[in-house]
């Protein structure tokens, strides 16, 4: 089965795989690069509460959160400007 990239980055999943994954709309997918290979899992409706303590010895989240923003913010910049 092939799908189109949009303009928008969005891609459509083919109505048979979301059958047979039973996926629904506002479902939740992980996306992943392995190889040369994109792998798209779908995630449990509580799927984040796997994610609780998992960065408990890492920089806190708020801190991670702002850098991102920054980073973010820095990049939109730099196109507006370009």
């Amino acid at each position: 089965m092939k799908t189109t990239l949009t303009v928008r980055n969005q891609i459509s999943i083919p109505k048979t795989l979301c059958d047979r994954l039973d996926l629904k709309p506002g479902t939740r997918i992980d996306w992943e690069i392995s190889g040369e290979k994109l792998v798209g899992r779908p995630l449990s409706e509580h799927a984040w509460t796997k994610l609780i303590g998992l960065r408990k010895d890492g920089p806190g989240l708020v801190t991670r959160l702002l850098k991102t923003r920054g980073e973010d913010r820095a990049r939109e910049t730099r196109k507006l400007a370009g």
